[in-house]
């Protein structure tokens, strides 16, 4: 009881944190990429998920395809979710590359995903940018994308909508 206290009490203090921040980001004008700086320059939440997106070895590609105009849906791993992995903003860019661009993807679906699709979506898997399937399992109350929980759904972007969770995704073995 304590426990789900604890995440009941973490999740209400992310949405009160972030709301604000991605209320005064108006959907129509700013892009995946543009809400989580300005989540993060509030919050401080995802200095880890934005470091790796433009680790040099992306030369930009990472940020540019949540950039442009395409649709999609970012799952986005809090700081404390990558630490539970061993990784911050200074180590994240010694990820193999490829496998550290894997992750990413993973994260990503090409297409706008709202809470609400993914809860009518329980029990089926989607197909993430990276190519692999993410099982979509819990309840409305309690969705969760390849086991990690979604913690502050829809945030919207001009481009699509990002989900915050609370795990980093990983993909499958190849």
């Amino acid at each position: 009881m304590r426990k789900m206290f604890s995440i009941v009490l973490a999740s209400a203090l992310v949405l009160a944190i972030a709301a604000p921040a991605a209320a005064a980001t108006p959907s129509s004008s700013r892009n995946i990429v543009a809400v989580a700086s300005a989540i993060n320059a509030k919050t401080g939440i995802f200095d880890t998920l934005l470091t790796a997106a433009t680790c040099p070895a992306f030369g930009g590609a990472v940020v540019d395809a949540l950039d442009g105009p395409e649709v999609r849906t970012l799952f986005a791993p809090t700081d404390s979710a990558f630490a539970a992995l061993g990784l911050n903003p200074q180590n994240v860019c010694n990820v193999p590359s490829a496998d550290l661009l894997d992750i990413l993807l993973y994260h990503v679906i090409t297409s706008k995903v709202t809470y609400w699709d993914a809860v009518k979506a329980i029990g089926s898997s989607v197909t993430m940018a990276n190519g692999d399937q993410a099982a979509i399992t819990g309840r409305w109350w309690n969705l969760r994308i390849d086991g990690a929980r979604v913690i502050l759904p829809n945030v919207p972007a001009s481009n699509g909508v990002i989900h915050v969770v609370n795990a980093v995704l990983t993909p499958p073995a190849s």
